[in-house]
């Protein structure tokens, strides 16, 4: 079984954001974030069979954002159907 790392950090601007940016927090006022946000992600990727492999990966995109708290995950299944010749 062959198993992969995998983290990423970065940064990301969202210079054009509709209403300025204003969204509507759980308390239920409008909140405006910073255009900039820090974002980290991690997760691994597992070789079950010779075309199988899964992908599992969680993050984190909202760091430096006041009143805003947002957690990703995701899980992907794939299946290699075709290898070239690799000339």
């Amino acid at each position: 079984m062959l198993v992969v790392p995998d983290v990423r950090a970065g940064l990301r601007n969202g210079f054009e954001r509709p209403d300025d940016g204003e969204l509507l927090s759980s308390s239920l006022r409008f909140e405006r974030p910073s255009a900039w946000s820090d974002r980290l992600r991690g997760g691994f990727r597992v070789r079950l069979a010779d075309r199988t492999f899964i992908d599992a990966s969680a993050g984190y995109p909202s760091f430096g954002q006041s009143g805003l708290d947002i957690r990703d995950a995701g899980l992907a299944l794939s299946q290699l159907v075709w290898r070239g010749t690799g000339r």
